[in-house]
């Protein structure tokens, strides 16, 4: 039997030019992040009129070392993957809490707070813990170079603290 196609080619060029296109917008909104909320080496979470502010969470880093790793698989880039290794080490060396396992939700060096919180439940979207977790396998996994502990070391506290929260409430 013959090899059976779901698209025809029209369809599969259509198919292609969106993909470049949305791989632009990404790329476009990329360098837009860059420019305006990468600080001296620090993610800012918001801004407004042109002015960036306000230390980034765990979740804004977990979640754009997820989303580079993602546009890497769409075209690589090594100036991406250096950035994903750069929000890495800024999520280890700010936000990991070495003691219990898993991340805080704000860096060691926010605002004085009562209390840091290491969210574990999933809500509309994954935990920022969880992402972290799933976002640094890849990092360290594919490359030595990584100063980092792999996430073999990390993830098991992270998934004990997050095992232990669910289960404790049922």
């Amino acid at each position: 039997m013959g090899e059976t196609n779901l698209y025809t080619e029209p369809q599969m060029n259509h198919i292609r030019m969106l993909y470049a296109e949305k791989v632009t917008m990404v790329d476009k909104w990329l360098g837009y992040l860059l420019d305006r909320h990468w600080i001296d080496g620090r993610l800012l979470a918001s801004s407004r009129d042109g002015e960036a502010r306000l230390n980034a969470y765990l979740d804004d880093y977990a979640y754009l070392i997820d989303a580079l790793l993602e546009l890497l698989q769409a075209r690589w880039s090594g100036d991406d993957l250096a950035l994903a290794v750069q929000l890495a080490d800024v999520l280890l060396q700010h936000f990991e809490d070495c003691e219990n396992g898993g991340f805080f939700f704000t860096a060691d060096d926010h605002e004085a707070l009562p209390l840091r919180m290491r969210p574990f439940s999933d809500d509309a979207m994954p935990s920022g813990n969880a992402v972290a977790a799933f976002a640094l396998a890849p990092l360290a996994a594919r490359n030595e170079t990584f100063t980092w502990k792999l996430p073999k070391e990390i993830a098991p506290g992270t998934v004990e603290v997050v095992a232990t929260v669910h289960y404790s409430r049922l």
